[in-house]
């Protein structure tokens, strides 16, 4: 059997085929887009190349936040320039966020070393359950930690297109385009999974749902604990 030849993909690729995306949720659901989806359109088509670029790395990386000391892309040259407008025009927060779960962000030995009443024997997850949202700040004055925003727009037009939400937009290039170019993929194969934006929205939030359930119930709590918590209704 012949040796399959490696895909290589141009350092940009992702930028491309989200544009690509862009423009066909565009084209094939003009009847179900609304004010924020315009609005992430022209937002995002606003910023400058390497910021468009920055925001998708931390889009299609898993997780809201992210250390800035450990972002580097070789097709990112300036990424301290591009981080500045992607806060400027609300892409991202940096430093403002006291969510606890920026702490998984640091190895189990920085958070020993940063906070004296934590011991090296103690596992990380036991050492996460202690700190809280007071101990932010301290991590705050030694890095920045991202916050990446505009997710719902981002989620809602993934879904748009994959129909769900779930796939990340780098393993789909990858996996089922490779070396193909964007413009001769054959759109007839691209059917609209939705009719109205009210089932588009309908099923976007039963995926939020679905989401919040699997977390909680990751958590061991007993059902009656937290389902009548749940927010059932748009």
């Amino acid at each position: 059997m012949p040796k399959q030849e490696p895909i290589i993909l141009p350092p940009k690729y992702y930028l491309d085929y989200f544009n690509y995306v862009l423009e066909f949720v565009e084209r094939q659901y003009d009847h179900i887009l609304d004010k924020p989806e315009y609005l992430f359109y022209q937002a995002f088509r606003d910023l400058s190349e390497q910021a468009q670029c920055l925001y998708l790395r931390f889009s299609n990386r898993r997780g809201l936040y992210f250390r800035m000391n450990k972002i580097a892309y070789d097709e990112i040259p300036n990424a301290t320039d591009a981080k500045e407008e992607l806060a400027h025009q609300g892409f991202i927060r940096i430093n403002q966020s006291l969510e606890p779960d920026q702490f998984q962000l640091f190895t189990k030995s920085e958070l020993v070393e940063l906070f004296d009443f934590l011991l090296p024997s103690q596992p990380k997850t036991e050492i996460l359950s202690e700190l809280t949202e007071t101990e932010i700040p301290i991590i705050h004055e030694l890095e920045e930690t991202v916050e990446v925003l505009k997710n719902e727009e981002v989620d809602f037009i993934k879904m748009l297109f994959f129909g769900n939400r779930y796939v990340q937009f780098t393993e789909f290039v990858i996996r089922y385009v490779g070396n193909v170019k964007i413009d001769s993929l054959d759109e007839s194969k691209f059917k609209p999974w939705f009719t109205s934006r009210e089932e588009a929205l309908s099923v976007m939030h039963l995926s939020q749902l679905k989401k919040m359930i699997a977390e909680l119930q990751s958590l061991d709590l007993p059902v009656e604990d937290y389902i009548a918590d749940m927010p059932w209704e748009t």
